[in-house]
């Protein structure tokens, strides 16, 4: 039985498969999408509780999902982790209501389940 529904939004299939594999270790149900457009749809179809998105995607980059599901009533509920490769992104948290911004190079995959365990 899964402990939460999260949806992870990477367009890096590689890394995708690897937090999949990590987060089912530790018993939580994760969702999977690999562009903003298909995050924004899988994140209006299924209601996770927390979303994992990087900024920079083919299709609808990260940000521009955000900003989209922000506007939605219902989009405003969820806690959002931005996972970036960048130290530079432009992004208004607050406006957004971000929970947090972390760079992928600066986290060992592992301790994402940790992180998301903060916002569930």
């Amino acid at each position: 039985m899964s402990k939460s529904n999260i949806l992870l939004v990477e367009d890096d299939e590689a890394l995708s498969s690897v937090y999949q594999l990590i987060f089912q270790q530790s018993g939580y149900s994760l969702l999977t999408a690999n562009n903003g457009q298909s995050g924004l749809f899988a994140a209006r179809q299924h209601m996770p509780s927390l979303i994992l998105v990087d900024v920079q995607m083919p299709v609808m980059g990260g940000l521009e999902m955000v900003r989209k599901l922000r506007k939605e009533p219902w989009g405003k509920n969820p806690k959002i982790i931005i996972l970036t490769n960048s130290n530079n992104v432009d992004l208004d948290v607050n406006k957004y209501n971000i929970s947090e911004v972390v760079l992928k190079v600066e986290l060992e995959p592992d301790n994402l389940v940790e992180l998301a365990q903060k916002y569930l």
